[in-house]
């Protein structure tokens, strides 16, 4: 799986393959805590901007055995998890934009500090900026678009252990 991921030419033919992986592979996984599945949705819906302490606070655990149980049962730190939940929102955004979005306004939008940040995470989560990544897009509607339906899953699923660990594993997240 890891070489035809590699060796697709476009990230289009990249995450069609890895979701389905992914999907089959949630359903066969074991399931977290319901305290871990009720952070990873508290998360989600706040869009990632939810800290880390509010949450254990909420879950009725410390702040450290919250980050140790959710990288347990998860495969990464509740706040690499909240990094790729906003970084998401960008994603998404960018994949219904017609024209160039106003860079800062939509990291305002998607939970960034400032379009630095938002630039900086998503260089780390594509190797590229947006502005870069943008660019790489096709200008003619007809041509094959970025299916943001395909890749929103991974992050939106309730059981996520094996598509955290997928990422570590083949795009060198940090957890």
């Amino acid at each position: 799986m890891a070489e035809q991921l590699r060796e697709a030419p476009s990230w289009q033919q990249r995450v069609g393959p890895a979701d389905w992986f992914l999907l089959g592979r949630l359903e066969s996984g074991p399931r977290p805590s319901p305290e871990i599945a009720w952070a990873w949705r508290r998360l989600v819906a706040s869009g990632g901007g939810i800290p880390i302490g509010r949450l254990a606070a909420e879950v009725g655990w410390s702040h450290k055995h919250l980050i140790t149980r959710f990288r347990q049962q998860v495969g990464l730190r509740p706040k690499t998890a909240a990094r790729l939940i906003r970084f998401d929102r960008v994603w998404q955004r960018l994949g219904q934009s017609a024209g160039r979005p106003q860079w800062a306004d939509l990291a305002h939008e998607a939970g960034y500090a400032d379009q630095a940040h938002m630039t900086r995470e998503f260089r780390q989560f594509t190797g590229m900026t947006p502005t870069q990544y943008q660019a790489r897009q096709p200008r003619d509607p007809s041509e094959e678009h970025m299916d943001v339906e395909v890749f929103g899953p991974c992050l939106l699923v309730e059981d996520v252990p094996a598509s955290a660990r997928f990422y570590v594993e083949h795009f060198g997240f940090q957890t």
